[in-house]
């Protein structure tokens, strides 16, 4: 039997996205579960294990359960497939099986495809798990409502003994590993069906962003992304294009206020000293971006709003973020990544963010604005403004430039 350490090593080692992510999750030891799982953190996930469960494991099977959580993270389970199925403990059983299938020496009793196949003709490998849950879900209807033809009974789906008590239904819990005394444990997902929509997608956000690090880190050293997952993270690295030409529209505002940062380049020798580098000078743009917060913006607004921040970002600006609803929750920096936090959710007045900007008006090349733009315009900014409304957003007439961002289907 492994130390905990050993084997998070041994899985930086042969599998270092996962070994990566692992890093990113706090964990706790814990007797609230019997066996290990993922629970709420915020809006993180953190890594619950019951410490006699784990030392009574083998070292082959603790990095099998290790990589078991981890998967279920990356496959979103916990917040995108759990809450809307019917029956629960189905649907454990179903994700389960999705995963199983890519890990090697699980505790016996697991969910296993190859032994559940033979009872479902036709079962297709390395599906989904909302595949394998209609798929289940026909085989109960079939077979009967007791399950008992199918040896899949309807209280007990994971080839566990259906005598045991361990494994209430009452709370979604499932055993992974059928026989109790090493059973993986969902019991703490019930934290995420509490979670509202808003809060589960920035959830999810949050997940994505760790695992686009992760990956960055992985592929910078030459390692290699699991083919299980390959396809969602090259999906976290296509970004939509921007609505807008920054670039150009900052060439514009030459002249206005900017930093300047002086760098050493040997592409550019110096003038002065023979075989020295030259100074290359490079100007930023200082840009003020007003985020509107209020409850009227939806979490797939702000997450466009970012996505074009983003792009200001690349162009070569500094940028510092002011969210305002009907008054500013906070001022901050982009440093390149949206944390997932907002503050706000209120109702909507500009002013305040207008205001902040006219005091600073010297330092600020320009105010952009991201809103729906339902709020009444009774201000005049002081200096260059650029409006970025919503595509089903208020057209009314903005002081200064504004445009909209297109609708999914434009």
């Amino acid at each position: 039997m492994a130390t905990f350490e050993k084997i998070a090593k041994r899985l930086l080692t042969k599998e270092p996205f996962y070994g990566l992510l692992l890093l990113t999750l706090n964990k706790r030891e814990t007797n609230e579960i019997p066996t290990m799982g993922v629970c709420l953190q915020g809006i993180n996930h953190m890594l619950l294990i019951n410490p006699e469960f784990w030392n009574k494991l083998t070292d082959d099977e603790q990095f099998a359960c290790l990589k078991h959580e981890l998967m279920h993270i990356c496959f979103k389970h916990t917040t995108r497939l759990y809450d809307d199925l019917a029956e629960k403990e189905l649907a454990n059983y179903a994700m389960d099986c999705e995963i199983n299938q890519y890990i090697k020496n699980l505790p016996d009793g697991c969910v296993d495809y190859n032994k559940i196949a033979p009872m479902i003709p036709g079962l297709e490998p390395m599906a989904g798990s909302r595949y394998y849950y209609r798929e289940f879900r026909k085989l109960q209807s079939d077979s009967g409502s007791n399950g008992a033809q199918s040896g899949m009974p309807s209280s007990r789906l994971n080839g566990g003994d259906d005598n045991d008590n361990s494994n209430n239904n009452d709370n979604g819990n499932s055993n992974c590993f059928g026989n109790p005394n090493k059973q993986g444990s969902h019991e703490k997902w019930k934290d995420f069906d509490n979670l509202s929509e808003a809060e589960k997608e920035l959830v999810e956000q949050q997940v994505d962003y760790i695992a686009k690090n992760v990956a960055e880190q992985v592929i910078k050293s030459r390692g290699t992304i699991p083919g299980e997952i390959k396809e969602y993270i090259d999906s976290l690295f296509i970004q939509k294009p921007p609505v807008f030409n920054w670039k150009a529209y900052f060439r514009r505002l030459l002249g206005c206020a900017m930093e300047t940062f002086v760098k050493t380049s040997r592409k550019k020798p110096s003038k002065r000293f023979e075989g020295a580098p030259g100074l290359k000078h490079k100007h930023k743009h200082n840009i003020l971006v007003g985020i509107d917060t209020s409850g009227s913006v939806s979490e797939k607004e702000l997450l466009d709003f970012f996505s074009e921040i983003n792009y200001i970002y690349k162009a070569g600006a500094h940028i510092d973020i002011v969210e305002c609803d009907a008054q500013i929750g906070r001022v901050y920096p982009y440093k390149g990544h949206f944390d997932g936090s907002i503050t706000g959710r209120g109702g909507t007045d500009f002013k305040p963010v207008i205001d902040y900007y006219n005091e600073r008006k010297n330092f600020y090349s320009t105010l952009v604005f991201f809103t729906d733009g339902y709020a009444p315009i009774d201000f005049k900014p002081m200096k260059h403004m650029l409006w970025v409304i919503t595509s089903n957003g208020c057209k009314q007439d903005y002081p200064g430039k504004a445009i909209y961002i297109p609708a999914e289907n434009e």
